[in-house]
């Protein structure tokens, strides 16, 4: 539909009816709008598996803090005894 042109006269111009016309435009806009939807799902799904990384790297190094604490600990008690 060019310049504004309402949808009977597209369908006139090319050769298809109405209900037609207006079926593939109803199809159009809901692929569209699943398009939309996916690609904003993948994006959300990318950054989900960022963050899982993230969370896993940052407890290992909460781990390993630990253990030198721990460490650290245990040397000043056996210094002090």
């Amino acid at each position: 539909m060019e310049g504004g042109e309402s949808i009977s006269q597209a369908a006139r111009n090319n050769n298809i009816t109405n209900v037609s016309l207006r079926r593939w435009i109803e199809k159009y806009k809901n692929d569209v709008e699943v398009q939309s939807v996916s690609r904003s799902e993948t994006r959300q799904h990318g950054e989900v598996e960022i963050l899982k990384q993230h969370l896993h790297e940052v407890t290992k190094e909460r781990d390993v803090l630990k253990a030198a604490l721990l460490i650290i600990a245990c040397e000043a008690s056996y210094q002090k005894g």
